[in-house]
């Protein structure tokens, strides 16, 4: 699905269908804050449509953190080794440190602050880090959107934010957030079935009726 795609039923849901007003350069600025909040749902209820990647980074002596990539939302394990070698990673401990001894290798990291802190090493070193991370960067109209049915959703929601934001309707908003409200449920609902493996299996036609007659 391409950004386009959400932006042009926004507009309808506008009253703009020609988008005459409200084109995909007016529009990318809210759908890029609707994917956002979007982002920040699946991350708090847990959806894995925020994929587990991982990456080497160097590490400098004496650095007490980690150069984070942009993609990163949250870390997951850390691990580490001497610089330009092809040894095994080896497991670097997660701890509330406050004050670790220094060593050569990195001791301990710890998530605070928005900063993946480290013990920092005497020697150069290269963390392997495994971690969660955020949803792709929507740059414009023929961005491409991954994540399934939330078509609905977007543009419900992009549609919200710039009714409020842009056009100072707030009756209009109110509306369309509710319908984005619904929307957003039933897509995490969704999410989260998929992930369990729980599958909607659909009734075979007249079971109600049948099941009311007790055959």
């Amino acid at each position: 699905m391409l950004a386009s795609e959400v932006m042009d039923e926004a507009a309808s849901l506008m009253n703009d269908t020609g988008k005459l007003t409200w084109g995909y350069t007016q529009l990318m600025p809210y759908l890029q804050r609707a994917y956002r909040t979007l982002e920040l749902n699946m991350f708090l209820n847990g959806v894995r449509s925020l994929k587990e990647v991982s990456a080497i980074i160097p590490v400098d002596p004496m650095s007490a953190e980690i150069v984070l990539p942009q993609d990163f939302v949250q870390p997951i394990s850390v691990a580490e080794r001497s610089a330009g070698t092809n040894d095994g990673f080896v497991t670097v401990l997660e701890t509330d440190w406050d004050l670790a001894p220094q060593s050569d290798g990195i001791c301990f990291w710890n998530w605070r602050e928005d900063t993946l802190k480290i013990s920092a090493p005497k020697q150069a070193r290269e963390v392997f880090l495994r971690y969660r991370k955020g949803l792709s960067t929507l740059v414009g109209e023929n961005s491409n959107i991954t994540i399934p049915m939330s078509k609905s959703y977007l543009s419900a929601k992009t549609a919200a934010n710039a009714s409020a934001f842009g056009a100072a309707n707030m009756e209009r908003a109110a509306v369309l957030n509710t319908e984005a409200n619904d929307c957003l449920g039933m897509l995490i609902n969704s999410e989260i079935r998929n992930q369990q493996g729980n599958k909607f299996r659909r009734k075979p036609y007249g079971y109600s009726r049948r099941a009311r007659r007790g055959l």
